[in-house]
């Protein structure tokens, strides 16, 4: 069965009753919490939970990169803008004086015209295309023409050179620097807001923590909470689209599975800045059925199952 709020598990405020899942465990309407829930000490109050635990989960931040886009203008970074207003004066200098040159009037030895004056719409795109080292179908009749195409040419190849080799670089070699390692670190960040999930067991974990780091934390999502409920939302791909955004960073378990399940190459994700939390199944208080589950899994635990 599942319960009819669809909840995990949230304590009430005005008694120790709780909803969801741990709820149905809590009032005895299940034999077994079938859900892989975070080991608190508030759940245990309610809960028995099997042991040895199913598994161990670290907590960590996920991050946007700084400096990192994600849209077609990065492929603009490689050259400095300067650079590409020289590269767009060179264009128009090298068109008029191709065109002025091919344009002069070549006479055979009988004094009639030898060869067309240059076409200029193809010839603008021929040009270009050198840039991309594709040089058209350019065939210069003047001496002073195919001089001046030949220069151009070993230029594009140059400038494609320097191009590719600055683009490999900002591929390869990764300079971003991360704006904080640990809790402490993103507490002092002016700039960035931090969140996490609601209801969640990292947020009882923090909101019962008596460490200083954590507890400052929480003060701090609380007071960010009050002029921005998306800090703590209970919808995981809304904390992910909102650190997408940037300058926000999403505190939870499994921050490796939120990273590699959204494919995205500017998130990236600090672990293990909390000790690792225990997660497992559950039973009722005092549950006939928890001596045998316990037996059960330290068996599987055992032969590494």
């Amino acid at each position: 069965m599942e319960p009819e709020d669809g909840d995990w598990g949230v304590k009430s405020a005005d008694n120790d009753t709780w909803s969801g899942l741990i709820g149905l465990g809590q009032r005895r309407e299940v034999d077994i919490v079938y859900a892989e829930y975070m080991v608190t000490a508030e759940r245990v109050k309610v809960l028995d939970f099997i042991l040895p635990a199913l598994m161990t989960t670290s907590i960590g931040i996920v991050y946007r990169i700084p400096g990192v886009e994600d849209n077609w203008t990065s492929l603009l970074n490689p050259l400095n803008a300067k650079v590409y207003f020289v590269l767009l004066a060179s264009y128009i200098i090298f068109t008029i004086l191709f065109i002025a040159a091919e344009s002069y009037p070549i006479l055979d030895l009988a004094g009639e015209q030898k060869g067309k004056y240059p076409n200029i719409p193809p010839l603008l795109f021929d040009i270009l295309g050198c840039f991309f080292l594709e040089g058209g179908h350019i065939e210069p009749r003047t001496s002073k023409g195919r001089l001046l195409y030949a220069a151009w040419f070993i230029f594009c190849v140059i400038i494609a050179a320097v191009y590719t080799a600055n683009l490999t670089s900002s591929l390869l070699v990764k300079t971003n620097k991360i704006p904080f390692t640990s809790l402490a670190d993103l507490v002092k960040q002016e700039h960035w807001q931090f969140g996490l999930m609601k209801d969640s067991g990292v947020q009882e974990m923090f909101e019962d923590s008596t460490f200083e780091e954590s507890r400052k934390i929480w003060a701090g999502i609380v007071k960010q909470n009050e002029t921005d409920s998306s800090v703590l939302s209970g919808n995981k791909s809304e904390l992910i689209d909102k650190v997408l955004n940037g300058n926000f960073a999403y505190i939870d378990g499994s921050i490796t599975t939120h990273v590699t399940s959204r494919n995205d190459c500017v998130l990236s994700a600090i672990d293990n800045i909390v000790t690792a939390q225990y997660i497992s199944y559950a039973v009722p208080l005092n549950s006939p059925l928890k001596a045998d589950l316990d037996e059960y899994m330290f068996r599987r635990f055992e032969a590494g199952l």
